[in-house]
């Protein structure tokens, strides 16, 4: 999906990156949507898995998967790659459990 996107998006990711870590009140909405869809994605799976949505095991995954997310979309990079590969190594991380 990110790759069909990648074209649309690659030419407005870098300005959003910028405005983002510039802009406290920016980052701040990122932040508040970031916790708008964890809650969301815990609600989610907590229907589908029968766990109460403030399951810790549950919501340690979604913040797993959002935190990478978020340092792909949102992080100080100091090296630049292309978008759907840096979603693929973060993918890749928490497919192989996290470890380095």
């Amino acid at each position: 999906m990110v790759r069909a996107l990648s074209d649309d998006v690659s030419t407005e990711y870098g300005r959003r990156r910028k405005l983002v870590s510039e802009g406290p009140a920016v980052r701040a909405l990122v932040r508040e949507t970031r916790d708008t869809m964890v809650a969301a994605s815990c609600a989610v799976l907590a229907e589908r898995t029968g766990r109460p949505e403030d399951d810790l095991e549950l919501r340690v995954v979604v913040g797993a998967v959002m935190g990478g997310f978020h340092q792909v979309l949102w992080g100080d990079h100091s090296q630049e790659d292309d978008l759907p590969e840096m979603v693929e190594r973060a993918l890749a991380v928490l497919e192989r459990g996290l470890t380095l």
